[in-house]
């Protein structure tokens, strides 16, 4: 087990390289969630989601978010088939303004015409899909979106630290490649999308700080990068692979992979591998472990999303029943249990409304949560605008999201 100093050291030096990556999913809702940081962000293909004319059982038609997404400070979703993001606009990741301010309510982000498809925020950048095509802004764009040849329709997008993935009839990547997270079979970084070597034909793809998970055809679970604690599945003392290894057994959904472990849903539970420091694993104790645990005290959870910044350790949130519980370390309350400590089970998020909540994401100390009644609430740190309330100020309490 490394020690805090160590842990902050090597975060610190991930985080150094500010590339942007993209990773992409197609899975159904139960199985979604957020990389990373890519919380609900990232991971999710399929019909565009959030115009108007949803309906919420007998009520009213509204309007709700989809695809949310968060990383680092900052965070995006859908709605009404627009892209909106809001919090730290250092590299242009929000789209909009000039890169190095921040925003602290959603702004449109200008896309082309069509019907938003995914959406992914990264720690530099982010990207959407719309209709077939890849758009990017941030540290990939200008910071206005620009649109990325892959040269075959795009499915799924997800985006994180330093590389990028996209599911394009199979799962290419590029950008930084120095432990294997391209997926490629080297070391050797790719300015180009380059197909990751598969041990099947890979339908979705999840990103974390520098490894990377995906689903084949089979619903067989596969991850490849950096082997932190085990959060890839190789034993602790193995570093890294360049090429994807075979995930625990019983493994049959997207795995979301954070900076230093690893969760998966998985017959009704949720099952977690690698760092445990802070409880990570939400099993009750701190230890590490490459093989998966189950998560302790879910009664039936749907979604998951994993996250955590480069010297804060991790945290997981998962949507269970009509209840969001996180756990994890707990800086600036991002479990949401109204004060800042870490948690090595599940807590309850309070301060939320009765209403089913449909997504979580997570960033470096912030969480989301998009409701069916058509609101988003965030909790946690909010100095660069990132819980959108128009404050630009923490909260241990959830705070409503102003809607565009």
């Amino acid at each position: 087990m490394r020690s805090a100093l160590a842990n902050a050291w090597l975060r610190a030096a991930a985080c150094a390289t500010t590339v942007a990556r993209v990773a992409a999913a197609a899975c159904l809702l139960a199985a979604v969630a957020g990389c990373g940081r890519l919380g609900f962000d990232e991971r999710g293909g399929g019909d565009a989601a959030g115009g108007g004319g949803d309906t919420s059982g007998d009520g009213p038609s509204v309007t709700r978010w989809s695809r949310l997404t968060a990383y680092t400070n900052a965070s995006c979703g859908i709605y009404a088939n627009n892209v909106y993001c809001w919090g730290d606009n250092g590299s242009g990741q929000i789209g909009v303004m000039t890169a190095g301010s921040s925003a602290a309510t959603p702004q449109q982000v200008p896309l082309p015409a069509g019907t938003v498809r995914d959406l992914s925020m990264g720690d530099s950048a982010a990207c959407a899909i719309v209709d077939t095509d890849l758009w990017c802004w941030g540290s990939l764009g200008a910071p206005a979106p620009t649109r990325i040849a892959l040269g075959m329709p795009a499915t799924a997008v997800s985006v994180g630290h330093g590389f990028q993935c996209a599911i394009a009839t199979g799962a290419v990547c590029w950008g930084t490649n120095t432990a294997g997270q391209l997926g490629t079979g080297d070391n050797n970084a790719r300015s180009i999308p380059s197909a990751v070597k598969q041990g099947g034909a890979f339908v979705a793809i999840e990103a974390g700080d520098d490894h990377a998970c995906a689903l084949d055809a089979s619903n067989a679970a596969w991850c490849w990068g950096h082997n932190d604690d085990g959060a890839i599945a190789l034993p602790i003392a193995t570093n890294s692979s360049n090429s994807p290894v075979a995930q625990p057994a019983g493994v049959t959904t997207l795995p979301q992979i954070a900076g230093w472990h690893t969760c998966a849903l998985s017959a009704g539970t949720v099952r977690c591998w690698g760092e445990g420091d802070h409880g990570e694993l939400g099993n009750g104790g701190t230890s590490n472990s490459s093989a998966a645990v189950t998560v302790t005290g879910l009664a039936a959870p749907t979604a998951i999303a994993t996250g955590g910044g480069p010297s804060d350790g991790d945290a997981s949130c998962a949507i269970d029943g009509s209840a969001i519980r996180c756990w994890g370390n707990g800086f600036f309350g991002r479990l949401g249990q109204g004060t800042a400590n870490q948690s090595l089970t599940p807590v309850t998020v309070v301060g939320l409304p009765a209403a089913q909540p449909l997504e979580v994401a997570i960033g470096d100390d912030h969480a989301c949560a998009a409701l069916d009644d058509g609101s988003v609430w965030c909790w946690g740190r909010g100095d660069a605008g990132q819980l959108g309330d128009g404050r630009s100020m923490s909260s241990l309490a959830p705070v409503r999201v102003v809607n565009p």
